[in-house]
């Protein structure tokens, strides 16, 4: 008698909603621990007078250190994908400005794919160092300087390369490839990407429709 009331309950019981697989992913940890870095430190950054010649000379100083220091990182990092030379194959490696060429079965080697990865992330490092060095050699803004020397050790802690050639990591889990992008858990972003492949599915149902 008590087996049949469960088994009534239990199917009276409404079904559970499929997932959406279209609801923005959780923010990695990763990213919140970032923002728990940043708040705190830029609300103690207002209580430092950055334009004091010390207080200033010594901000210019780590800035300095870790633009030397990251670009240093990915260079080595950068020979060791190559000392590696490893020729397994990456599917899906997606698109970049680095990435070669895709074999016939649309793979390409790990070394290639690391290389194009890393590549990628020293030209955007390198990039943002030039535009925080011209605001401040323009404009004497001090604040870019203080956000780049906080947040972009922690962007290269969040890098998989980094994990798998200086620490390694299996390349599995997390570290697996192909790599997520920066920006896959940004809400924005991915709207973004939505409405960019809707247009292409729109332009591509015309283009169809007048043939």
């Amino acid at each position: 008698m008590g087996k049949s009331k469960h088994a009534v309950a239990a199917a009276a019981a409404p079904a559970a909603e499929p997932a959406n697989n279209d609801a923005p992913a959780a923010p990695s940890l990763a990213g919140m621990g970032r923002q728990l870095v940043m708040l705190p430190a830029l609300w103690a950054s207002h209580k430092i007078d950055w334009q004091e010649a010390n207080a200033q000379s010594a901000l210019l100083a780590v800035f300095c250190l870790v633009g030397m220091t990251g670009f240093l990182l990915l260079q080595y990092t950068i020979r060791k994908v190559n000392l590696a030379k490893d020729e397994r194959r990456v599917a899906n490696p997606g698109e970049g400005p680095y990435m070669p060429a895709k074999a016939a079965d649309g793979t390409v080697s790990v070394q290639e794919y690391d290389v194009a990865k890393l590549k990628e992330l020293k030209m955007q490092f390198m990039l943002s160092v030039g535009i925080v060095a011209f605001l401040h050699i323009k404009w004497g803004y001090t604040q870019p300087i203080l956000v780049m020397s906080l947040m972009q050790p922690m962007q290269f802690w969040g890098m998989q390369a980094f994990h798998i050639h200086l620490r390694g990591v299996e390349a599995v889990g997390q570290y697996a490839r192909p790599w997520a992008k920066a920006d896959s858990g940004n809400p924005l972003a991915q709207w973004a990407d939505r409405k960019k492949r809707e247009a292409e599915e729109a332009a591509a149902a015309a283009a169809s429709k007048n043939d």
